[in-house]
């Protein structure tokens, strides 16, 4: 018999399969992957302001208060302000790096994480010497202006 002679047809071969659009399967890996990075975003860039707000915020306004309570006595707002600057400086940086720290140390260190050197030179003696006496020789209202940049130049946290 011959083949030419037989009723079949030509074979049509099927639609090459296209790469798009692709399956369900990429649509949804793609939605995950869009979703984990979203949420990372959110992790990460929530960490500073979180907290910021659960530690240089109430600094900022214990500063406020102190500022407002204490504006006609200079000698309890230096020592208020002394000890608001330790209170800080313990939950920024650590107890273990600055608890031990007193006299031109403390400046230091006061003046390292405010890079300039404010504290060492203009507050050296109000903040160490000023809180023991009964009459101040500082100006405590600029003490608090530095106070409140150097509450503000705490980003994040060293602990």
């Amino acid at each position: 018999m011959n083949p030419e002679e037989l009723p079949l047809r030509d074979i049509h071969l099927p639609v090459e399969i296209s790469v798009w659009p692709p399956a369900f399967g990429w649509w949804l890996l793609l939605a995950l992957i869009i979703l984990l990075l979203v949420a990372a975003f959110k992790w990460w860039s929530g960490r500073t302001p979180v907290y910021r707000k659960q530690v240089v915020q109430p600094a900022l306004r214990e500063l406020q208060r102190i500022e407002t309570d204490y504006a006609n006595d200079p000698n309890e707002m230096i020592r208020q302000l002394s000890i608001l600057l330790r209170r800080s400086a313990i939950s920024f940086h650590g107890r273990h790096r600055v608890a031990g720290l007193t006299g031109m140390d403390w400046l230091t260190f006061l003046d390292d994480k405010q890079h300039g050197q404010v504290f060492s030179t203009r507050f050296a003696d109000i903040l160490t010497q000023q809180p023991y006496r009964e009459q101040v020789q500082g100006d405590a209202a600029s003490l608090v202006t530095v106070v409140r940049d150097w509450l503000q130049q705490q980003e994040t946290p060293d602990v």
